[in-house]
C-alpha cells in the first residue's frame, strides 16, 4: 500500500486499518491474483473500490506510483524487485503476505519474509484473535489451493508410469538442487518450495469434499468483485517494427 493511504502516513503495517476507504488495483476483477489481494481485506472489513484492467504487473506498478490506486498484491520477489527502490524510499510499505492455515488453526511462517508479516498475524495484532467466519474461512480455502498448486505439471492420460515416475524425480531433483535455488531466490527472493505429487492429488481431490458454505461465500465474494468496479480504458499495444 501508498504510504500516504492515511494522514500522517503508514508508520507500520496495522496502521493501514485508519484507512476510511482505499482504491485498490488489479488485472482482472475475478482473476485469482486480484482476488488473492482483494479477499483479505474483505475479511478485515476495508472499505475500498476497485480499478482493474491494468495490461500487466507493470501497469498496475505505474498507477500505484502515480496515485490511482493506493493497493494492491503482489509476489514477494517483484515487490523486491520492481517495488523496492518504492518501498526503500518510504513511499509504499508491505502490508502482509498470505499463509494456508491449517483446521488445527496452525501455520508456517516464511522465515524469508522479514518486512512484513503473515496474514494471521497481522489479523491478531488488529482484532486479538485469530481470523475467523465465512469470508475467513473463503479466503482460507483459496489461499491453500493456490498456495499448492499454483503451478503444477500434469502428464496427459496414458503416459507410461516409469516416464511419470522420472518427471516426478526430476522436478523434485531439481527443486533441491543448490545452484537452481541459488538462482530462485536471486530472481523471487525466497528458495523454491516443491510440492510432491501425493500432496497434490490429495488437494485436487479434496475439491469434491469442499464445504457447500464455502463454496457458496466464495462464489458470493468473486460475483461481488463484478461489482463496485471501474475499468480502465484499454491500453493500446506497442506496434511491431
Amino acid at each position: 500500500a501508498r504510504t500516504d493511504v492515511i494522514p500522517g502516513g503508514l508508520k507500520k503495517p496495522t496502521d493501514f486499518m485508519k484507512v476510511k476507504h482505499v482504491f485498490i488495483g488489479g488485472n482482472a476483477a475475478t482473476g485469482s491474483a486480484h482476488l488473492s489481494a482483494r479477499i483479505p481485506l474483505d475479511v478485515l472489513g476495508v472499505n475500498y473500490s476497485q480499478i482493474v484492467g491494468y495490461r500487466g504487473g507493470s501497469r498496475i506498478f505505474l498507477a500505484m506510483e502515480q496515485g490511482e490506486i493506493q493497493y494492491t498484491g503482489t509476489s514477494i520477489g517483484t515487490f523486491r524487485r520492481r517495488s523496492g527502490a518504492y518501498v526503500k524510499a518510504g513511499k509504499a510499505m508491505g502490508l502482509f503476505y498470505l499463509v494456508p492455515v491449517a483446521a488445527d488453526g496452525s501455520y508456517k511462517r516464511n522465515k524469508y519474509i522479514t518486512e512484513m508479516p503473515a496474514f494471521p498475524d497481522y489479523y491478531k495484532e488488529v482484532y486479538g484473535k485469530m481470523p475467523s467466519g465465512p469470508k475467513w474461512d473463503a479466503l482460507n480455502w483459496f489461499v491453500t489451493l493456490i498456495g499448492t498448486v499454483n503451478y503444477v505439471g500434469l502428464a496427459p492420460p496414458g503416459t507410461p508410469k516409469a516416464a511419470v515416475a522420472d518427471l516426478r524425480k526430476g522436478y523434485e531433483l531439481a527443486s533441491k538442487d543448490p545452484d537452481f535455488a541459488k538462482a530462485w531466490i536471486k530472481r523471487n527472493g525466497v528458495p523454491p518450495e516443491f510440492v510432491g505429487h501425493e500432496e497434490g492429488e490429495r488437494v485436487f481431490a479434496s475439491l469434491a469434499n469442499t464445504d457447500p458454505r464455502i463454496l457458496a461465500t466464495f462464489k458470493d465474494l468473486v460475483e461481488k468483485g463484478k461489482r463496485n468496479v471501474r475499468v480502465v480504458k484499454k491500453q493500446p499495444r506497442k506496434k511491431k517494427k
